[in-house]
């Protein structure tokens, strides 16, 4: 530095040793709504219209959930500036939320009409949140992966094609006759009131499963994108960051081909 030239840099106000403890009771507060959330569906759905492998589904959910959300919860305090983590807590939150907004919805249709007040708000909105927490999680993750920005100016429709993604889901299970959701076959949603509002809702679910489509190509896309500009330690974030994707992607796949 040059004789004479002071250094003016502060430290910012964002800085982990100012706000460490607020930040810190986010990070839990999240932790604490996504595992009481998965629980709260898994007490609901004990003995429930699902049966045992809706049980056990949810059980598997308080795992998957909770580990995000610890994943997360340790981004967050690590590197508070990095936009992943939060928006990874963010989506748990949401999801665990969803799930049990679900699973008390259909307790309260369907199992025992009745038991549990504001059922049928549960039943409109929770699949909606749930699905919506999905595609945070699975989507817009990956998108800005690992420095929590896109990959370039240019790729700001991803961000877009997320955000309309998961408000489409939103809407279309709000306003869906039965809520998109197998369990509320028999059930009708209040907040379908006509018949346009019921195509409205499946013109919504449509939109929003052509945008998940195109956001997912776009978030793998921009992955291959980092790997190929980034230096060893990008690919090597990179790489642990596919391996953890291979697990649950295996276990999707085998659900589906099982049926169950």
């Amino acid at each position: 530095m040059a004789a004479g030239v002071h250094d003016e840099r502060v430290i910012p106000a964002s800085s982990p040793d100012r706000h460490g403890p607020v930040i810190a009771s986010v990070a839990v507060g999240c932790v604490v709504i996504t595992l009481a959330g998965c629980v709260v569906a898994a007490v609901f759905d004990h003995e429930g219209t699902a049966g045992p492998a809706g049980f056990a589904g949810a059980l598997a959910m308080i795992l998957a959930a909770g580990t995000a959300a610890a994943t997360g919860a340790v981004m967050v305090l690590a590197v508070p500036g990095n936009r992943t983590g939060w928006l990874l807590l963010a989506a748990v939150t949401v999801l665990g939320a969803g799930v049990a907004m679900t699973e008390a919805g259909v307790h309260g249709v369907v199992t025992d009409p009745g038991s549990v007040p504001g059922a049928s708000f549960y039943a409109a909105a929770g699949p909606g949140l749930r699905a919506a927490g999905w595609v945070l999680t699975v989507v817009a993750v990956p998108a800005v992966f690992p420095d929590g920005r896109l990959p370039g100016p240019r790729w700001r429709w991803l961000a877009w094609c997320v955000a309309g993604a998961a408000a489409s889901l939103f809407l279309g299970s709000l306003l869906s006759p039965h809520g998109q959701e197998a369990r509320l076959a028999h059930w009708h949603n209040t907040f379908s009131t006509t018949g346009f509002v019921a195509g409205l809702a499946g013109a919504a679910a449509v939109a929003g499963a052509a945008l998940i489509v195109t956001a997912g190509v776009g978030a793998v896309t921009g992955l291959a994108v980092r790997w190929r500009r980034g230096g060893p330690l990008v690919r090597q974030q990179l790489t642990l960051f596919a391996l953890a994707a291979c697990p649950p992607t295996a276990i999707a796949l085998a659900v589906m081909a099982a049926g169950d």
